[in-house]
């Protein structure tokens, strides 16, 4: 599974940037795994980009609010960033008991009195994945400690010139290319930031890690309940980097 937490085109999302900025660099990747993921403030700067990158993608929920099955994974999307609106939604989805390990994928990092960090805390989720920083971060946030929360903007670290400023709460950061993977077996997730040579770059494991490696199954999509339209804004932002899982 391939997921993308945003920024998917840089600068900006025009369908006639998909290919050079999108499908060419991710293509063997894409030819090999489903691809997941939200829309970044980069991809809703024209409606008709936002849209030609969904609609190519086949993106579940036009890239905001979801709710899939991968096999025993439950991936849930709730786009741009987390909101208090959202809070039903991913309460709901939650609390379907079928999955063996969750992620939650969301484009701006949650930080401290985010009003969904209550129901992360008890939820039961595996980690939090998000974009948007040009660096990446591993990061126990107030609210919600138990579970990481990981930023990863490195996949075009060097395209801009400017520094994104280390979080207060950060325990590791990072600007330089670079790649997570995911890997997940019976009773545990192995988290692995990998540079451009190979070399792992932060490692965290969470449970015993054991049993045998998860075989590819088919994605299931469980619909949710429409983000109500914001008069002026495109649908994504009403809400509304790779991971390799």
């Amino acid at each position: 599974m391939l997921l993308t937490t945003g920024d998917n085109s840089y600068l900006a999302a025009t369908p006639d940037l998909l290919d050079p900025n999108l499908f060419e660099q991710l293509r063997g990747l894409q030819a090999r795994a489903p691809n997941l993921g939200v829309v970044g403030d980069h991809d809703i700067v024209f409606e008709l980009g936002r849209r030609a990158l969904v609609d190519a993608l086949e993106w579940p929920g036009g890239g905001d609010r979801f709710d899939v099955d991968y096999g025993p994974v439950q991936f849930i999307g709730i786009g741009l960033r987390g909101e208090a609106d959202d809070r039903a939604f991913l309460a709901r989805a939650l609390r379907r008991s079928t999955p063996e390990v969750r992620f939650l994928l969301v484009h701006q990092p949650l930080k401290a009195g985010n009003p969904l960090l209550p129901v992360i805390e008890r939820s039961g989720l595996a980690a939090v994945l998000s974009g948007h920083l040009h660096a990446y971060e591993r990061r126990s946030v107030e609210g919600a400690p138990s579970v990481p929360q990981f930023t990863v903007g490195t996949g075009g670290a060097s395209a801009s010139s400017f520094a994104t400023p280390r979080s207060d709460d950060a325990a590791v950061y990072l600007r330089e290319f670079g790649l997570p993977r995911i890997d997940v077996r019976r009773g545990g997730v192995r988290y692995r930031i990998l540079g451009t040579t190979g070399a792992v770059r932060d490692e965290l494991v969470s449970g015993s890690f054991t049993g045998v490696a998860r075989v590819r199954r088919p994605l299931i999509h469980h619909p949710p309940t429409p983000r109500p339209r914001v008069p002026g804004r495109p649908a994504a932002a009403a809400s509304a980097r790779s991971w390799c899982a």
